[in-house]
């Protein structure tokens, strides 16, 4: 069985003089959402939301991630890790000085390129 799950939430922060300002999805599709590791206000760090109820029940072997709409900034390799978090937010309001806490890390280091998959099997099992 294949099941493609799209985000029910999704936005950037950015740290600096940018840390209240909220980048809502904001046209994930054709933009993407910024990523990027940088100092002087220029970070950004990606929130995507699932809603896994479709999942219940439900009998599955491997569970990728695919960051599709990530839009990585910078020349240098990028390179990204994926927490889970356990506290509410929302895509209109999120900040960085709101974001929720990172939990526990669900894929360390991975490469952030659209064509590579994630296995994140173990965290779904664990919802």
């Amino acid at each position: 069985m294949e099941l493609s799950l799209y985000p029910k939430e999704a936005a950037y922060v950015r740290d600096g003089e940018y840390a209240d300002q909220n980048y809502r999805q904001m046209g994930a599709a054709e933009n993407g959402l910024e990523l990027k590791n940088a100092e002087g206000g220029y970070t950004r760090h990606v929130l995507l939301s699932f809603d896994l109820t479709a999942l219940a029940g439900t009998s599955f072997r491997k569970v990728f991630f695919q960051p599709a709409y990530v839009r990585v900034l910078g020349t240098a390799p990028m390179y990204c890790d994926l927490y889970r978090v356990s506290d509410d937010w929302a895509s209109d309001t999120v900040t960085w000085n709101t974001r929720p806490a990172l939990g526990e890390p669900i894929y360390e280091n991975g490469p952030v390129v659209s064509l590579v998959e994630m296995d994140i099997t173990d965290a779904v099992r664990k919802t």
